[in-house]
């Protein structure tokens, strides 16, 4: 298991653009990471796995569909129209837990198939996450 982890906090370190088709009946949610640390990004959590405070389960998160994304990578999250939220933290220390900052949420909505919401994080003084949605 923790050969696993060291892969995949290996993978996210390195910058990353995953672009991916919609298929049909998706629509696709593009995160952008802009801050200097790893993000960990989820959408439509219903375990709120990244607002249990300051430490990260990495199981329950990877569970429950989050992903990480290094420092000025992308990832893409193929969901259904209509309306989505997007969580997102820092990971601020990696050890035998990871320490995260402050969540952020933002809403990201779909009207159409084939459609792409970009998501941008950006990173605070204080390691917060901040998230903004845009549409094309």
């Amino acid at each position: 298991m923790r050969t696993l982890l060291v892969a995949l906090l290996a993978a996210a370190v390195a910058p990353a653009i995953a672009e991916a088709k919609s298929s049909k009946g998706s629509t696709l949610i593009r995160v952008a990471n802009d801050g200097s640390d790893i993000l960990a990004v989820i959408v439509d959590d219903n375990s709120g796995v990244l607002d249990q405070g300051s430490t990260l389960s990495a199981s329950q998160f990877f569970r429950a569909g989050g992903r990480l994304i290094g420092p000025g990578g992308i990832t893409v999250f193929s969901v259904k129209k209509g309306t989505h939220t997007v969580t997102g933290a820092y990971i601020l220390d990696i050890g035998s837990t990871f320490t995260i900052g402050a969540s952020s949420s933002t809403t990201a909505t779909t009207t159409r198939n084939g459609q792409t919401v970009t998501v941008t994080a950006t990173e605070d003084i204080d390691g917060g996450a901040v998230l903004t949605s845009s549409s094309p």
